[in-house]
């Protein structure tokens, strides 16, 4: 589930949009959106590595994110299909 109340109506919204708490929701297998950095509420860290972005980390008690490059691609952006 991406968006709420649920992913059918592309126009719902996001379920991270909505979200006021309790504190830090962390999520990832969001690589279409890439970082979605909403602290202190929530916290999407799918920066698309596998798909040659980047590999993100978030390092809790320093409240800091980590981040590096791919080493390569290894799985190519799969295509989406129209809704409808």
């Amino acid at each position: 589930m991406r968006r709420f109340p649920d992913d059918r109506d592309l126009g719902n919204p996001f379920w991270w949009e909505l979200w006021s708490g309790p504190p830090l929701v962390l999520y990832g297998h969001d690589a279409v959106r890439g970082l979605v950095d909403r602290r202190p509420h929530s916290l999407g860290l799918d920066t698309g590595c596998v798909y040659g972005g980047r590999l993100t980390g978030y390092l809790l008690e320093d409240d800091h994110l980590v981040s590096v490059h791919a080493h390569g691609v290894w799985r190519r952006v799969p295509a989406v299909a129209p809704r409808g």
